[in-house]
């Protein structure tokens, strides 16, 4: 690892906490505690530290749990694969039983500082487990009988396993993955097209460099490069794999001694003559009519066998037929059409609803709205539970549809995120719009603090009133049939007795608790021992110890009388007896 500028053995930066299965129980549960407070050390010393913590299961064994339900307590998962581990790919962490509870929590920090994450972790998962799917079909009948949009995902599947989730700790350039290298993962899953019509041998014929320069961007170093660096060239590289190609030789292949000696393009409008988008000419170049200017280039050079251009900055107003006409050299001319279609995307915008209040019934939370071509899908994602209801409208070149979600609000909703999810073909990732629910309420009061105690003299006595609200409630102490006493002051939700208790400061107070939704109160009976009921209880005390010494004294001397007249009388009894025998 780097540390000033030095490379420097990761070893002299890690604790380990070792507890063999020939250990005593206790050291073994001891083990992960032990783990902790080391962590929680380095980390209270300003540093950053991370707890790994392996055979998790056997712990939770020592603690009692059983084998079954340990899965549901663990937050986080690695699984590791000794099949990929024999394949020499590391880490051998099978992606498809790994997982995390974490993601929801991460989903803020996601939307702030990378927002397009959470949607590409999820397509490469989807083309993963697809993956999966396919190969078992494979090892039954063969690859040649998939079609061509599976065995595009095959292909993509292994980009993403063997350029993206293939790592080599030992180098400097992979041994770390940096939002900048995660990047990558973005221009892997765009290799894969959305028109499963086309074949991964065209895909691969005509992207054959950029494929490479795919592979290789593993090796891209941020520590060297830089980061702004890498993601310039990653947003290139996106930009030359999803811009719109369109080729003549799909249609047409020329012969042998055949040259194609021009091709020309037009766009024919509805119920119009065609109009002239572009000419190439080995000889004379290559022309582009004025409103495409700028706009459409070559895609290929040399021969025009490759008859292909390129449209950047798609409009809606590029949409309609195109032709695509080649004149060739003794064969004559041939033409092949095409329908181009331009995907607008959303803006999605999303409005809350009502103040919500606790009690109001069935009630608008939030509405989100997107509009763009073709019709995009608004879905919701949220940990309450509620009801959605969806509309459609069709406008001239565009549709846009409206989602409303309803909920029966509680205090339970109150700061839960509502997010609304937009999905559209025209975008790399889906859009989400979060909004934060606040639901008003105010909940029951109550007193604490008093005791039994309280008595005079007492010092730092204080009630607490309990209540709860959204927005924060104010705190009113009262006293019934009479006014705070001096010295008794509230502040906030405190009644403070800043002087010695007094018999005079018992009674009844009272705490309101108050909102814009409601008010509600809490009572307190307060009372106070004085000081000469507790002389009275000690004289009582005093005189009931007092009659009980001289009671047991008196039984005292009662038990010696009665054992002295009982000897007294044995000892004349016996001289009487030995007197009349002599």
């Amino acid at each position: 690892m780097e540390v000033g500028g030095r490379s420097e053995s990761i070893m002299k930066r890690t604790t380990l906490v070792a507890n063999t299965s020939n250990m005593p129980v206790a050291a073994r549960e001891a083990s992960i505690y032990t783990g902790i407070t080391l962590s929680e050390y380095f980390r209270d010393m300003g540093l950053h530290s991370c707890l790994l913590a392996d055979s998790t299961s056997r712990w939770a064994e020592r603690c009692g749990r059983s084998r079954g339900a340990w899965p549901r307590c663990r937050q986080v998962f690695w699984g590791l694969d000794k099949k990929l581990a024999q394949r020499k790919h590391f880490p051998s962490v099978n992606w498809l039983i790994s997982y995390s509870r974490y993601l929801r929590a991460l989903e803020p920090h996601y939307e702030r500082a990378h927002p397009e994450l959470p949607a590409l972790r999820d397509r490469a998962r989807r083309i993963l487990q697809e993956e999966e799917e396919l190969a078992e079909i494979v090892q039954l009948v063969g690859k040649a009988s998939l079609a061509e949009g599976d065995k595009v995902t095959l292909e993509v599947a292994k980009l993403l396993k063997d350029d993206f989730l293939q790592q080599n700790g030992y180098s400097a350039y992979d041994r770390t993955s940096s939002p900048s290298t995660t990047w990558r993962g973005r221009a892997v899953e765009g290799a894969g097209p959305e028109e499963q019509r086309v074949t991964w041998a065209s895909i691969r014929e005509g992207l054959g460099d950029i494929l490479y320069r795919l592979s290789a961007m593993k090796f891209k170093d941020p520590l060297q490069d830089g980061e702004q660096r890498i993601l310039a060239s990653y947003a290139q590289l996106q930009e030359e794999m999803v811009a719109a190609t369109w080729c003549c030789r799909a249609g047409y292949r020329a012969q042998e001694q055949e040259q194609v000696v021009q091709v020309t393009w037009l766009k024919r409008g509805a119920g119009a003559a065609p109009a002239e988008v572009a000419v190439l000419n080995p000889q004379h170049g290559e022309h582009v009519q004025e409103p495409f200017a700028g706009r459409v280039l070559r895609h290929g050079h040399g021969a025009l066998e490759d008859g292909a251009i390129l449209l950047r900055n798609a409009v809606q107003g590029d949409e309609g037929d195109y032709e695509c006409h080649l004149i060739t050299f003794p064969m004559g001319s041939f033409e092949g059409r095409l329908t181009l279609r331009v995907l607008v995307p959303p803006l999605p915008i999303l409005n809350p609803g009502p103040p919500l209040e606790e009690g109001q019934g069935r009630t608008l939370a939030a509405s989100c709205t997107a509009e763009g071509s073709p019709v995009p899908s608004v879905r919701w994602e949220t940990e309450v539970r509620g009801t959605n209801a969806t509309r459609r409208s069709a406008h001239a070149r565009s549709a846009s549809v409206t989602s409303e979600f309803f909920l029966v609000p509680g205090r339970s909703m109150n700061g839960k995120s509502l997010t609304c999810v937009v999905a559209h073909p025209g975008l790399r990732h889906e859009k989400r719009i979060t909004h934060l629910l606040s639901v008003a309420y105010l909940s029951d009061a109550s007193v604490l603090g008093h005791t039994a105690e309280w008595q005079e003299g007492m010092e730092g006595a204080a009630l607490t009133c309990l209540g709860d609200g959204n927005p924060p409630p104010t705190y009113n102490w009262t006293r019934v049939d009479a006014p705070l006493p001096a010295g008794v002051r509230a502040k906030g939700d405190t009644l403070l007795f800043q002087r010695p208790l007094a018999v005079a400061d018992a009674g009844d107070y009272v705490c309101r608790v108050s909102n814009r939704v409601a008010a509600k109160e809490a009572r307190a009976n307060v009372s106070i021992r004085g000081r000469a009921t507790e002389d009275t209880v000690r004289r009582v005390d005093l005189v009931s110890a007092s009659v009980v010494v001289v009671g047991v004294i008196a039984a005292v001397l009662l038990c010696v009388l009665v054992i002295v007249v009982v000897v007294m009388t044995l000892y004349h009894k016996r001289k009487t007896q030995r007197i009349s025998e002599k």
